[in-house]
């Protein structure tokens, strides 16, 4: 990511965000930028989004083989597990029947991820919402794991 790019990131959280919030959203991109986070042997990890009072990190689905694979013996904690499994992100187009999401019944999928399979997923099967400094940390900790993770899956594959 360029400079230009970073800078335009952070006048779009300033312009979104406030208070704690904005201050863990630049924590976080930091981070990110600083371990080469954002990417990882080849795949997205997350991507940030917001809109204004919201923060999203949304996870990678269907190009990550840890969202495409059947295989479980992840190097990640049974802790860290139930973390990614409670930030789930079921599609609101299913949920509300039509009525939210605009994802037009297309993107919705069925994946596995971390041993467990879930129906009705939207595009990016995990996402963080506005989550606070104990969650990014959290957060953090979960990239560096699924990093390990992308790296097992594939070679769980070869």
């Amino acid at each position: 990511m360029t400079e230009q790019e970073k800078l335009a990131r952070e006048e779009e959280f300033k312009k979104n965000l406030s208070g704690e919030l904005l201050v863990n959203a630049l924590d976080f991109a930091k981070y990110m930028d600083e371990t080469s986070g954002w990417e990882h042997s080849g795949e997205g990890v997350c991507f940030p989004v917001t809109d204004p009072g919201n923060f999203y990190i949304f996870v990678y689905g269907p190009g990550s083989s840890v969202c495409n694979s059947d295989f479980n013996d992840y190097p990640m904690s049974d802790e860290m597990r139930e973390f990614v499994h409670a930030n789930i992100s079921h599609c609101a187009h299913i949920k509300s029947g039509g009525k939210e999401c605009g994802c037009s019944e297309k993107r919705w999928r069925s994946f596995t991820v971390l041993g467990r399979h879930y129906d009705n997923l939207c595009y990016c099967c995990i996402c963080f919402h506005n989550p606070d400094a104990k969650t990014f940390e959290k957060i953090k900790e979960w990239v560096e794991a699924w990093k390990l993770c992308i790296d097992a899956a594939k070679q769980a594959a070869k």
